[in-house]
């Protein structure tokens, strides 16, 4: 006997509304919310002066924490492990590294710090 088209109809009905609700189920990770480009300026460096127009780059590593690269040497590349907030603020878990990110304003603004003698703010892209 052959299978219907109606078989064949609900069997791929069923899935697609299967794979609907496990995509929407589907949270963002920490590390999801923050990846981006940033734009903004160096406000403070104890070892020099101030420097605007500089970008910074956060890439994803694993669900809860991100490479922080720029186009700035004295920000360094580091890879940061980020802790959630409960107002959906997210921070440096551990290390030297700082990032203040506030997913509440609009544009997103970005305050970091890679060890704590130089000092970024900017706004996602």
């Amino acid at each position: 006997m052959k299978p219907s088209y109606l078989t064949w109809g609900l069997a791929a009905a069923l899935l697609f509304a299967t794979s609907s609700l496990v995509a929407r189920d589907h949270k963002p990770d920490l590390a999801d919310l923050v990846v981006g480009n940033y734009h903004g300026d160096v406000t403070s460096d104890s070892r020099g002066s101030s420097k605007t127009n500089v970008n910074l780059t956060i890439t994803k590593k694993s669900p809860t924490s991100v490479l922080v690269t720029s186009d700035y040497a004295r920000l360094g590349s580091v890879v940061v492990p980020l802790e959630a907030m409960p107002n959906r603020i997210i921070l440096a878990a551990s290390g030297k590294a700082t990032v203040f990110w506030d997913g509440n304003k609009r544009p997103i603004r970005l305050d970091y710090s890679p060890d704590g003698t130089v000092a970024y703010v900017g706004y996602k892209q």
